[in-house]
């Protein structure tokens, strides 16, 4: 489970009020306390009976995840309110109930408003979204974000694995009962808790550094959860093979008709286990729940691939709800980027509504006003086969009387302070011209992002095929669509160092290359997306299409594509835009945020490296230490100028992020950078 944040702006409250009373009533702040373990009955009696519901709003997950977030609930008017703090914010759940949503969603404004904080809602459905747009008229954008959809399953279809679709599955089943005769599976009860937790200990210490301390929460969570299951209504099963605990799981109802699975763990030197465990509870949960919510895959190849072989029947969309540009400060950065910037209006007005939000902007005030900017968007860089957190600097600007006096250099060390606290790794930009790559570079950004461009011409293409006989076909996609993105998002992580785009940037994406001119096209096989390409036209070219990303499951089918982006375009020629082979180019630049997590991976990763040094980083000073990587592990202690360390070999952090990425030829696409 992973609470992602929404912003909504604040803004002055202008309403009348009928009566003195109500006024006071709509300012009077609410009463959170936290959630007990005898809660379980007050949450399910606000959850609506015969849907499926987000696991969010699992009793297990509440309780168990309390101490890393925080979590607290309190009843208003007919309504449950969850609040809970991540990432360093006062963050809120959808609330739960019956009455005047409008209302209770100006306590929750007044709540946020008494920490000198916007309010931040999480977990809304499309319908609900419908309701917090009429609560605040177009002051948001409702975005869903894959990583966070539960994969949800008819739990006949988890017991019964009919079908040639599940033959996998029953195929592993069948080889674990036969490799492993003496296996047996009980409910899960107090008895096994501590061989549970033992499990789950020896699992964090398997699993590497770099993902210890989130591993290290949902032990806690287990912990909360395992140690109060009477009161929690807590269901689960454990598998041994002889004396030996190998897998167990967990979870709790949602509602009447939907239980959560909120853990599934299993010992991977015995094949089979994971899909036995999930057999066997599935098969012994009452008849009652139709649903079977298994969470999200937050991202996680490996995840994301096991949870889609069990055939869901829904992704369960959470959408978020980011403000466009309606509060005060977002004008005074708007005016600065107008001023540096030479984009027409149009194109402003369409940025700032799709990516400015009040916690994604880092601003330097001088005079009580606004003089400088810059958004910090969230990526993920998938490289040396696993994704670091990444934020990309985006439209960093000055008012142009307030340069020359350090205050962007004040501006990007304030970013990466909070890169740094919100958990980012990697810091990654695109100089917006060729003077700007040594300006960066006094930051610790080094050139790591690479393209290849290839020429071509329509005659060049392989069209010998038609359409018909290909049975495509191609069109522009009315809007960014689960199984659209899923497409895209597949074959962007079969690359190699790759920066990794959300659904929410893709939708925002399609939006820009349909509104500006650009071409973008879907080419589909029996209603299913086999290929896309994204292309414009630069600089008044208008002989010339810029391919900047094409993706297909063939090269008769990217070719398909390519020729009706031509023929759309009015173009003779075309410049395709490719991850860097022969002749690279430099396009954007990488800086590392968190050395410590970074290193430990790289460590993980590069078993036969040996090396060790003492890194100096001036802008996030616990990064500076003296690191030592041998036989796969990065181990860390932080420098004193006495310790035993002190004549070791330095380097700073630009050095380190040159060593380790100068060789990866790092590839980006569709950032907008044009």
């Amino acid at each position: 489970m992973l609470f992602f944040i929404i912003c909504v702006p604040l803004r002055p409250i202008i309403a009348l009020f009928c009566n003195v009373n109500i006024a006071i009533d709509l300012f009077m702040t609410i009463k959170f306390r936290k959630i007990s373990i005898n809660d379980r009955d007050l949450v399910f009696s606000y959850l609506p009976q015969g849907e499926v519901i987000n696991c969010d709003f699992s009793i297990v997950n509440l309780y168990g995840w309390q101490l890393l977030y925080n979590t607290e609930l309190a009843e208003v008017d007919g309504f449950l309110v969850i609040r809970f703090r991540a990432n360093g914010h006062i963050t809120y759940m959808l609330p739960m109930g019956k009455g005047n949503f409008n209302k209770v969603m100006e306590k929750l404004k007044n709540d946020a408003d008494s920490f000198g904080e916007p309010l931040l809602i999480v977990g809304a459905s499309k319908e609900i979204t419908e309701r917090i747009e009429q609560f605040s008229p177009g002051c948001f954008r409702f975005v869903p974000d894959r990583d966070v959809m539960d994969y949800v399953y008819l739990r006949t279809d988890l017991v019964e694995l009919k079908g040639k679709k599940y033959q996998s599955k029953r195929n592993h089943i069948n080889k674990f009962k036969k490799n492993f005769p003496d296996y047996k599976y009980l409910d899960l009860t107090s008895e096994h808790v501590a061989n549970c937790l033992e499990m789950v200990s020896l699992w964090v210490i398997a699993k590497g550094e770099r993902a210890k301390n989130a591993l290290e929460a949902e032990r806690k969570m287990m912990d909360r959860a395992l140690n109060n299951m009477d009161a929690l209504g807590v269901k689960g099963g454990v598998l041994y093979v002889g004396d030996k605990l190998v897998a167990f799981t967990f979870g709790s109802q949602i509602n009447d008709i939907t239980f959560d699975v909120c853990v599934e763990k299993a010992d991977n030197d015995y094949p089979g286990a994971y899909s036995i465990i999930n057999n066997e509870f599935c098969s012994r949960l009452p008849n009652n729940y139709i649903y079977v919510n298994r969470e999200e895959d937050l991202g996680i190849d490996g995840l994301r691939k096991a949870k889609l072989s069990y055939q869901p029947i829904l992704l369960l969309e959470k959408m978020t709800a980011l403000p466009v540009c309606c509060d005060s400060e977002c004008w005074e950065v708007k005016k600065i980027y107008t001023r540096s910037f030479q984009d027409d209006s149009e194109f402003v007005d369409f940025y700032f509504k799709n990516r400015y939000t009040a916690l994604n902007t880092i601003t330097i005030k001088k005079n009580q006003s606004i003089v400088a900017a810059v958004q910090i968007l969230d990526y993920s860089l998938y490289v040396w086969g696993g994704n670091f957190k990444t934020g990309y600097l985006s439209a960093g600007c000055t008012m142009p009387e307030y340069r020359r006096q350090g205050i962007m250099s004040e501006l990007i060390s304030k970013a990466h302070r909070l890169m740094f606290t919100q958990g980012k790794e990697i810091a990654a930009l695109i100089p917006a011209n060729d003077h700007l790559w040594d300006y960066y570079s006094k930051f610790g950004y080094v050139p790591g992002f690479y393209i290849e461009t290839r020429n071509k011409r329509a005659s060049s293409l392989n069209t010998s095929k038609t359409l018909n006989e290909e049975s495509l076909s191609i069109s522009t996609p009315e809007f960014m669509d689960e199984p659209l993105f899923t497409f895209i998002d597949t074959l962007m992580r079969e690359r190699d160092n790759y920066i990794l785009h959300t659904i929410g940037d893709m939708t925002f994406v399609l939006s820009y290359y349909k509104k500006f001119k650009g071409v973008a096209l879907v080419a589909k096989r029996n209603d299913i997306p086999v290929g896309v390409v994204f292309g414009h036209r630069k600089d008044g070219r208008d002989d010339t299409l810029i391919i900047d990303e094409s993706l297909g499951v063939a090269d008769n089918v990217r070719d398909a594509l390519l020729s009706k982006a031509l023929e759309l375009s009015g173009c003779e020629k075309m410049v395709l835009i490719t991850p860097a082979i022969n002749n690279p180019k430099r396009l954007g630049m990488i800086r590392i945020v968190n050395a410590q997590s970074v290193l430990r991976h790289y460590a993980e990763t590069h078993p036969y490296e040996e090396t060790c040094f003492v890194l100096t980083d001036s802008a996030i000073p616990e990064n500076e230490g003296f690191y030592s990587i041998k036989l796969g592990v990065c181990e860390y202690s932080p420098f004193t100028p006495n310790s035993a360390t002190a004549n070791k070999k330095k380097i700073d952090i630009s050095e380190l992020s040159q060593k380790l990425f100068s060789s990866c030829n790092l590839f980006m696409s569709l950032m907008i950078n044009d």
